[in-house]
């Protein structure tokens, strides 16, 4: 027997009751979750309305085919059962379950099923919801939405967000952030030294040059490059410039020997042929540093670095539309050099 083909006119109402259930338990899930996500970005300063209304229909058109397919959807027994429960007395289950029997008692019991279910209309199925998704989708969409009003009306400024009911001058509070330098006759500033921002903000850039005979050396924070800027300002911060003295001594007195005295026995023993010979083409004049740190073989880099390092600062301080990526390319080559 087909039991299908007995129940296909019941079907299309059987249908219609388990998607209405799974609509209700789709709100209640929608409506938990803007809840749920609207509540916490009510905590932060981040306007959380969109995706609070984002994350709550996207939680209910899953949810919806969830409940449908995984608890909800018609089958012979199903659609048996709710026949059943208008007063048929398990006449359909028991039909569904020996339609493969073709004993007389079988038989007999299908003619009696099929005739109690021709009494039966198919508006008689009864459409409706539990009791615990019809509390739970009203509560959790009222609550959802009115949570989600008040995450938007507060990341607009209409009424006050979480910070303010805790602290209403928190928002408008402001922090003093102040540049400075170890010692004013090695180097100086260039940007605002002293700025007042809000809590949150970002200050503006500001960059340490070197006067010259002197190198900047780093922040007392440990930052290493000279241009700077503090981004979400929570506090008031002091950072320092600190620059050294150039040094053009190194090198100058590599291969000399504790007095010096055996240098000069040395020198006046040997053949000035050997010293001619071991001069001819180093272009050496004085400086025997052989670790690389010479230019040509006559020049310390370190006695030219500092008035190139001091003209690549300048510029950089005084030229606001180079891009910080070339910007920081050029303090990290001079900064390697050091």
């Amino acid at each position: 027997m087909d039991c299908e083909s007995v129940f296909k006119k019941y079907y299309r109402r059987v249908v219609f009751d388990s998607l209405l259930r799974s609509a209700v338990w789709g709100v209640a899930i929608g409506g938990a979750v803007g809840f749920i996500t609207a509540f916490i970005t009510w905590f932060t300063v981040f306007n959380g309305m969109w995706l609070s209304i984002g994350l709550g229909l996207a939680a209910f058109a899953v949810s919806v085919p969830l409940f449908y397919f995984l608890a909800y959807r018609p089958t012979t027994e199903h659609i048996a059962q709710k026949l059943d429960s208008l007063g048929l007395e398990e006449r359909m289950i028991t039909m569904t379950e020996l339609r493969n029997d073709e004993s007389y008692m079988a038989m007999r019991q299908r003619e009696d099923a099929l005739g109690k279910l021709s009494q039966v209309s198919p508006s008689s199925v009864g459409v409706g919801v539990s009791r615990a998704s019809a509390i739970a989708a009203p509560v959790a969409g009222l609550l959802g939405i009115a949570m989600i009003i008040v995450t938007g009306l507060s990341g607009f400024g209409v009424i006050p967000g979480f910070a303010d009911v805790i602290d209403p001058d928190e928002r408008d509070k402001e922090y003093s952030v102040e540049y400075i330098v170890d010692d004013e006759e090695m180097g100086y500033l260039v940007g605002e030294d002293i700025q007042v921002v809000l809590l949150g903000e970002d200050t503006a850039k500001v960059t340490a040059v070197a006067n010259d005979g002197y190198v900047f050396d780093g922040w007392d924070d440990g930052v290493k490059d000279a241009t700077r800027f503090e981004k979400n300002v929570q506090g008031n911060l002091t950072f320092t410039a600190i620059f050294v003295e150039l040094d053009d001594s190194d090198g100058d007195d590599d291969g000399e020997d504790g007095d010096g005295e055996g240098d000069s026995d040395s020198s006046s023993n040997s053949d000035p042929s050997d010293s001619d010979s071991s001069n001819n083409g180093s272009g050496n004049s004085g400086i025997t540093d052989t670790s690389g740190n010479c230019i040509d073989g006559e020049t310390y880099y370190r006695a030219v670095y500092e008035t190139y390092y001091q003209e690549a600062m300048q510029y950089l301080a005084e030229n606001g539309d180079i891009p910080d990526y070339l910007r920081d390319i050029i303090e990290s080559y001079f900064n390697i050099l050091l």
